[in-house]
């Protein structure tokens, strides 16, 4: 028995577990689709003869076709929700993107920029342009990384965003091996959100933790948005060695955005307080 043989043995094999649908048809060998009319069976040409071999008519590649998007589909939205979870934003910002960014006159240049990282990642990442958002507490420092984080995680990318004084409980409490696992998801995500650059200062311990994380994305050439409450003149004018050495390398990498005007947390809540005035105002 020849090769050609050999293998037509093993197409008659798949030759005869294949279903027969209602409304196919026989002319002579060949099985034709009842709905597309294409055949389901043919001969093709080989280099010894030739085999006689299924096939798949168009409403078999049209529902193999669609049955391999919806995987891809629920595989992409499984590893989406995946990314999200173990994001670390805050759940007050879970939701906050572009669409829903409050653009006003004094945050219209934070949008602009947010808008444009997302649209450059590729050429972000690639450069490893990180971007340091700088001034007083409650101007949208915060929520704009996590619009950029947000919006990179739908396009599929990886984010780990955390606040130092997280980080310090976090590897505080931490055995070698949980803090190597830390260090390796700083490593390896697309984009870091370091929150409240600045608390480091205040023991040996955290600022040898933080120049740890600085150090491993910058030879990882990985970009990081730092948000902080200092001033450009405070970093530029440190005096510990270590900070300073830490506060140049942020600077290698980093785009500086100072974020102006009154705090949204106090417009907030003297919003809540007149509502509250209302509410309790006799009639």
């Amino acid at each position: 028995m020849g090769r050609i043989d050999d293998v037509q043995a093993i197409a008659n094999c798949v030759i005869r577990t294949q279903q027969i649908h209602e409304g196919d048809w026989f002319e002579g060998e060949v099985l034709y689709c009842g709905q597309c009319r294409e055949p389901r069976r043919e001969y093709i040409d080989v280099k010894d003869g030739k085999l006689f071999v299924t096939r798949m008519c168009k409403c078999e590649r049209d529902a193999y076709d669609n049955e391999k998007k919806r995987r891809e589909d629920e595989e992409r939205e499984m590893r989406l929700a995946r990314n999200r979870e173990n994001s670390g934003i805050e759940k007050a910002y879970e939701d906050a993107d572009l669409k829903s960014f409050d653009v006003q006159t004094e945050n219209r240049g934070a949008y602009n920029l947010a808008k444009n990282y997302v649209a450059q990642f590729p050429e972000m990442l690639e450069r490893n342009q990180g971007l340091l958002f700088w001034g007083d507490v409650g101007t949208g420092k915060t929520y704009t990384a996590s619009v950029i984080g947000n919006e990179l995680l739908a396009k599929g990318r990886t984010v780990y965003a955390i606040s130092l004084a997280n980080l310090f409980q976090k590897v505080g409490g931490y055995n070698n091996e949980q803090e190597e696992e830390l260090m390796e998801r700083v490593r390896n995500v697309d984009l870091l959100i370091l929150d409240d650059l600045g608390t480091e200062r205040s023991t040996d311990f955290a600022a040898e933790k933080v120049y740890a994380v600085i150090d491993a994305r910058y030879k990882a050439s990985k970009p990081v948005i730092y948000t902080t409450n200092m001033t450009l003149a405070e970093m530029k004018g440190a005096a510990d060695m270590r900070q300073k050495r830490l506060y140049d390398r942020i600077f290698q990498t980093c785009f500086p955005l100072q974020f102006t005007g009154q705090s949204r947390r106090m417009n907030e809540a003297r919003d809540r307080y007149a509502d509250m005035l209302a509410l309790t105002k006799v009639s």
